[in-house]
């Protein structure tokens, strides 16, 4: 008999993406596949002894994770960016927007801001945080298949096809 895989669910993934893009350095976040959430602690679960922990449900989470160290996975890549405003901008059908935001892309500093202003005024926000999602959720998928807990969206006969992610 064949163990079913481990499928992060959508709100895993999502909650996976918001931290490898934050940056939380005061803490250590651990994804839990056993459980599948995520848990955060203000130490190093491996370097305290759980009895000297004080609140009880943190203690017996620290004692599962040295007794069981290979269902739990360090998330240490923070600070991942998703979203590269040139991919965004190319992915852009409309070709006087796209103009549009190549322009507010010039000049330097502050063209992320210049090209946020511009899909504004424009009233077409939703399509940089459409991308945005998207760009998220397959950092995430990536970041699970660099560690063997998924397989990886690019390994396949197929070829890989980001409107599949809807």
């Amino acid at each position: 008999m064949t163990e079913e895989p481990w499928v992060p669910s959508e709100s895993l993934l999502e909650e996976l993406a918001l931290l490898l893009e934050a940056d939380m350095m005061d803490f250590t976040h651990w994804l839990d596949v056993g459980q599948s959430e995520i848990l955060l602690f203000e130490f190093d679960p491996y370097d305290v002894d759980p009895d000297e922990i004080e609140d009880p449900d943190e203690a017996e989470q620290v004692r599962t994770m040295q007794a069981t160290p290979d269902r739990f996975h360090q998330i240490t890549d923070y600070a991942m960016h998703s979203v590269d405003l040139g991919s965004f901008v190319r992915s852009i059908r409309d070709p006087r927007l796209r103009q549009a935001l190549y322009s507010a892309m010039d000049g330097g500093r502050g063209a992320f801001q210049r090209v946020r202003a511009e899909l504004r005024r424009r009233g077409k926000e939703q399509l940089f945080e459409d991308y945005r999602t998207a760009a998220q959720l397959r950092m995430a998928r990536e970041w699970l298949a660099e560690r063997g807990l998924i397989p990886d969206p690019y390994d396949s006969d197929d070829e890989y096809d980001e409107d599949d992610e809807e």
